[in-house]
């Protein structure tokens, strides 16, 4: 049997760990309360740090559209100054040729004091000639200023009689010394047909108190021939940029369209400036000169010859309503991610395609208003490429993929050395699709994401996630590719539809760059393939005809050519990193 003393033992030993339960309760309790209480501050506090978050946000992004303001309105007057400059240094030509004939009006103050001379030795007495200049004596200098001007020039000198009633009209022949006698009427109807002539240039005009008018006429020797009705008008309008090589460049253009080539502001500005560096090397502004071959002139031309783009323009895209919360929600769940788990920017990526033409602007041509049917030389060929880029926000340029258009591949450019990394493939449509996807994922940003992961430190280098951000193109939303990239610790984190324009890195400063390095490539291969040309058929034929050069610009010629052009591009684009950054600071990520 158990002894009373040890039941009343254990109830104590019961009771006293009861009390200690009861003071474990009231602890816990405690604790709780406390706990509960430190959450509801961390709450209010991280709501209160979220909403100055957003406030700064906010005003930060109110800042950047006032940056940006202040941008468009510094490149407006940019442009303005531009103009002013290249206002400037046309008036500067202008001042250059006048300056050009400065010896011919010293010649001629010469020839109006030996006047005054002749005046003074003669004795005539003539009011309405200023400074007391007599007719007689200005006609005895005029040969003299032809002899200092037009050393072989015909001249023919029209002067007034001043003693004749009826305003008679004295005609001199400097080379047969002729000197009929004719009313005005007279020359009029018999002698003005006998300047034979396509082009008069006035050498002077005098006016007297009298409204008695003297005028010189100056007649190269290689005009004569041609019937002068009326005295010619001064010319109308701007002068031409090339002057007289405007008409050549012209004709090529008019030989290309009916050889079925290709015409397109791009493609003229090159030839333009072939020519001139063929005929006039001099006139170009790198050589010295005043000429600047731009878009503006090229199309200007076009306009002139009355040509008309023969393809529509794509329609204008409009943001989304709520764009301004769209973009606020994206940089949010981006930040987000980022901050989750501590991504570098070094394994931030943005990847997108961009068509790629073999020839700028290659699809549509500049053809005669109204004309109904147009062939275009190589246009039954596929004449553009798929460009896939891909950059981090830390600036690196990483390497593409290029799909050509064709089955095997047998339709990939021949005779290129593209570096190992590049990912080179074909589709039969030339589109991206989930099967070269997966295959860029596999050979271009796994071995770029593990690489990063390599060089830090070990405790992150096997955890490390990363983030890929990419449109919303049907391609990027395969199952297998996603899967593909969650197994190898990559977040994908799209780009809202309708906003690539504004939200997508790449298309805010990379795509466009790129684009324009390739269009540099094919003016300087074309204008120096109208060059060449031009100097074989010089020497073949002893003669010069840039209306006879056609380049030859088939897929098979210029997909070789085209892909050593993005090798030089995408090595030039690498050295960028300001570029790259630029175009996720304007997405608002960096």
């Amino acid at each position: 049997m158990v002894s009373k003393l040890t039941i009343q033992e254990a109830n104590k030993h019961l009771h006293a760990m009861h009390l200690h339960s009861t003071y474990l309760e009231n602890s816990l309790q405690e604790c709780k309360e406390i706990m509960q209480n430190n959450e509801e501050r961390y709450c209010s506090q991280i709501q209160k740090l979220r909403k100055e978050k957003d406030e700064k946000i906010s005003e930060l992004t109110i800042k950047m559209k006032n940056t940006e303001l202040e941008k468009h309105k510094l490149e407006e007057k940019f442009k303005e100054k531009e103009n002013e400059v290249k206002l400037l240094k046309g008036r500067l030509s202008v001042v250059k040729q006048i300056f050009q004939f400065l010896p011919g009006l010293r010649s001629f103050l010469g020839v109006i004091e030996n006047a005054r001379q002749l005046v003074k030795e003669d004795g005539a007495d003539n009011e309405f000639i200023p400074n007391d200049i007599s007719i007689k004596a200005m006609n005895k200098q005029v040969p003299s200023i032809a002899k200092h001007n037009i050393p072989n020039g015909k001249l023919r000198n029209l002067s007034i009689s001043e003693d004749s009633d009826d305003e008679e009209i004295t005609g001199i022949n400097t080379e047969t010394n002729a000197n009929p006698d004719m009313t005005v009427k007279s020359a009029k109807e018999n002698k003005l047909n006998d300047f034979k002539t396509s082009e008069v240039c006035v050498l002077y005009t005098m006016t007297g108190h009298n409204n008695v008018t003297i005028t010189s006429v100056i007649i190269p020797p290689n005009n004569i021939g041609t019937e002068l009705a009326t005295l010619p008008h001064s010319p109308r309008g701007n002068p031409l940029l090339l002057g007289d090589l405007d008409t050549k460049v012209q004709d090529w253009i008019r030989k290309v369209r009916i050889n079925g080539g290709v015409i397109n502001a791009r493609i003229v500005m090159a030839a333009a400036e072939a020519i001139v560096t063929k005929f006039a090397r001099h006139r170009l502004e790198r050589y010295g000169g005043h000429i600047t071959i731009t878009n503006t002139f090229a199309k200007s031309l076009l306009r002139r010859m009355g040509f008309v783009k023969r393809k529509g323009t794509k329609a204008v895209k409009h943001l989304p309503n709520d764009f301004d919360d769209i973009r606020q929600e994206y940089i949010s769940k981006i930040n987000n991610v980022r901050e989750k788990h501590n991504i570098p920017d070094t394994l931030i990526i943005n990847w997108d395609q961009t068509g790629c033409q073999l020839v700028p602007g290659g699809d549509w041509t500049m053809e005669k208003e109204g004309t109904q049917q147009i062939s275009i030389s190589g246009l039954d060929d596929k004449r553009q490429i798929t460009l896939l880029l891909a950059v981090s926000m830390s600036g690196d340029l990483l390497p593409p993929q290029l799909i050509n258009p064709g089955k095997t591949d047998r339709c990939l450019p021949k005779g290129v050395d593209f570096p190992s990394t590049w990912d080179v493939t074909c589709t039969e449509t030339l589109w991206s699709n989930e099967d070269t996807m997966m295959q860029f994922v596999n050979k271009v940003i796994v071995p770029y994401v593990d690489e990063i992961r390599d060089s830090m430190p070990l405790n992150n280098s096997t955890t490390q996630k990363a983030i890929a951000i990419f449109d919303v193109f049907k391609a990027h939303r395969g199952e297998r590719l996603l899967n593909l990239l969650k197994d190898n610790d990559i977040v994908p984190l799209f780009v809202p539809a309708a906003c690539t324009d504004r939200l997508q890195p790449l298309d805010l400063s990379v795509n466009r760059e790129y684009k324009e390095q390739l269009k540099s490539h094919f003016h300087d291969w074309y204008s120096a393939e109208v060059i060449h040309q031009i100097n074989e058929q010089e020497d073949s034929t002893g003669e010069i005809a840039p209306d006879n050069v056609v380049v030859n610009m088939r897929t098979s010629v210029l997909k070789p050519i085209h892909a050593n052009w993005i090798v030089s591009s995408h090595n030039k684009m690498s050295t960028r990193k300001d570029l790259i950054q630029l175009g996720f600071r304007k997405a608002g990520l960096l």
